[in-house]
């Protein structure tokens, strides 16, 4: 017994010796993780758009008459497979170097020695004397809190990061009506652990100078020791800060059946939560301008006066962070001291790059990651897709669902169809606080909806960093629906890299663009384009335009053939002949290739 003692103390030792070399080693470890994951996303797509590549090049040679068949592969699928075959060979090469670089770093007697849990970001506290129309909101709860039966209550604050969820609640727990009526205040952060004994520890280190005596007690004799403390007091109020589970609710009910009014507070991004805990939650509100202004005058200048010729750059950043008092107060400190108009002019163009520094441990990125790395997997792509919506407009909820299914981000399941799973994806980030819902239709479903700017810049540089959705896709499918209104105009220089477009079921009549929106165009699949009225006529100037192919979209057919009469006469004579496939209905009296 006394060598097995010596031995646990030495390994004790050992770890506090070495915990700082633990932490790095995790953080490395992750770090290393982290970018193996995204060279094998990028490896993933470039294997994609070369399999859906070969996979319309063959699918296009299928369409050729069997005349025809014997010549054109006699002269060019000999080269396209070889070239095919070649691309897939080296991402099977890049791969082999993935795997022989990382056998080393991702040995799992390595990985096994990192610690599974880490101490987690708490939300953002700001000072209660510098917050704006804060005053109102806390009167409005506190009452809540003293009033009703002698049944233990619960009220709920949610909203988004950086809204004041927690500052709201400090200003509660410290006011003095509180404070008079409650015998016991109990303040607890929970975070993203579900894990029930680490909140009754916590809880009973407001009962107990030391809690070693409970460390060996499970969760439900836990919960008996802190109903018995609860019992000796008058009247309690505990709060529980950034909830994330709702078993954590219902597992602290119980300790409160004692009938003497006892309150408890929780704070939460998730919707779920909060009415799992108060069917009717308080929603946290994005500050008005003026209250916005008044916090980041504050916040810069103290009880000083503002500036008559920083007051313009002040409403126009103050605007900007979109009433986010987090924001507000991460702006605040780049401005503090400073009275020099460049200074403001530089920071107002940046706002949202400040909010998200990386390189700021107390910038907004790390609050919001929380969210973000809180999503399952399935669900992390549909939320940075939104970022391709331009920022601060109202995003059609129908439009994103079909985008979502068109993208290939909604996977089937059996009991649902992809629309039902994408809508339940939406309806879950408005629950996380990571959409915001704009309108409902009178069903209650998801009718319009909108990213934050903050959130919205994220999404761009999580994507980014994520190679998703990048402007230099090599491969685009359009499916059911995927246009908003009649007109498709896209911006020019997002598919400066793009070789295959295909639009299916699309219900848009005019088409604007020209050779400088798709430059490096290959091929192009239309089917069931009933509507679309012509191919623009610029495309015949595109020099790498091969192929176009129309199924079923007859409308479209005479501009198509003015496109390649034009080919043929511009033609060099050592040049890849152009190719033109209509493919008409079957019950079609002119059907015909």
């Amino acid at each position: 017994m006394a060598e097995s003692a010596k031995l646990r103390d030495n390994l004790i030792q050992l770890l506090d010796e070495h915990s700082n070399l633990i932490a790095v080693a995790k953080k490395d470890i992750s770090h290393l993780l982290e970018l193996l994951r995204k060279d094998i996303r990028m490896i993933v797509h470039r294997a994609e758009d070369a399999i859906d590549k070969f996979l319309v090049k063959a699918m296009l040679r299928q369409e050729i008459n069997a005349a025809a068949k014997l010549f054109y592969f006699a002269n060019r699928i000999a080269s396209r497979r070889s070239y095919f075959i070649e691309e897939i060979r080296d991402i099977i090469v890049r791969m082999e170097e993935i795997k022989q670089n990382n056998q080393v770093d991702l040995s799992p007697s390595l990985v096994d020695l990192v610690p599974s849990n880490e101490e987690e970001l708490q939300d953002p506290f700001l000072e209660d004397d510098e917050v704006c129309g804060f005053e109102e909101k806390a009167q409005q709860l506190i009452k809540q809190l003293l009033e009703g039966s002698n049944d233990t209550g619960y009220v709920s604050i949610v909203g988004m990061p950086g809204l004041g969820k927690t500052t709201l609640a400090k200003i509660i727990y410290n006011n003095v009506q509180i404070s008079e009526n409650f015998d016991c205040k109990i303040w607890v952060y929970v975070g993203k652990s579900d894990k029930m004994k680490d909140v009754c520890l916590n809880i009973l280190k407001w009962f107990s100078e030391s809690i070693k005596e409970y460390q060996d007690k499970n969760e439900d004799e836990l919960a008996k020791v802190i109903f018995d403390f609860l019992t000796e007091r008058k009247r309690c109020l505990i709060v529980l800060d950034d909830v994330w589970h709702p078993t954590v609710v219902s597992f602290v009910e119980p300790f409160s059946k004692n009938k003497k009014g006892d309150r408890i507070m929780i704070t939460t991004r998730s919707q779920t939560v909060a009415q799992y805990a108060n069917i009717n939650p308080y929603n946290m509100k994005f500050l008005t301008s003026e209250e916005s202004i008044r916090l980041l005058e504050r916040r810069t200048f103290g009880f000083r006066s503002c500036p008559d010729e920083l007051l313009g750059h002040v409403k126009s950043i103050a605007e900007k962070c979109n009433g986010v008092p987090l924001a507000i107060t991460v702006i605040a400190r780049a401005l503090r001291g400073r009275r020099n108009k460049k200074d403001w002019k530089r920071v107002e163009k940046n706002v949202l790059q400040h909010l998200l520094n990386k390189n700021d441990p107390k910038s907004c990125l790390k609050f919001v990651e929380m969210n973000y790395d809180y999503l399952p997997e399935e669900k992390k792509a549909c939320f940075l897709y939104c970022a391709t919506f331009p920022r601060a407009s109202d995003i059609p909820a129908w439009k994103l669902i079909l985008l979502w299914i068109a993208e290939g981000l909604i996977k089937s399941q059996a009991e649902f169809s992809l629309e039902e799973t994408a809508a339940f994806y939406l309806n879950d980030l408005a629950l996380r606080n990571l959409v915001l819902v704009k309108k409902r239709s009178a069903d209650g479903q998801i009718k319009t909806c909108r990213v934050h700017d903050m959130l919205h810049e994220f999404c761009k540089m999580e994507a980014a960093s994520e190679s998703l959705f990048q402007e230099c896709l090599e491969v685009l499918k359009l499916k059911d629906n995927a246009f908003m209104g009649m007109l498709w105009k896209p911006k020019r220089g997002g598919f400066s890299h793009l070789e295959v477009l295909w639009i299916e079921k699309a219900d848009f009549i005019y088409w604007k663009a020209s050779d400088r929106h798709f430059p490096m165009l290959r091929h192009l699949v239309l089917i069931s384009c009933d509507t679309l009225r012509a191919v623009p006529y610029a495309f015949a100037n595109i020099s790498n335009l091969q192929e176009m192919w129309l199924k079923n979209t007859i409308n479209a057919i005479n501009s198509a053939e003015k496109i390649e009469c034009k080919k043929q006469e511009t033609q060099a004579p050592d040049g890849t002949a152009f190719k033109l496939i209509r493919v008409l209905p079957e019950n079609d009296p002119n059907a015909a290739q």
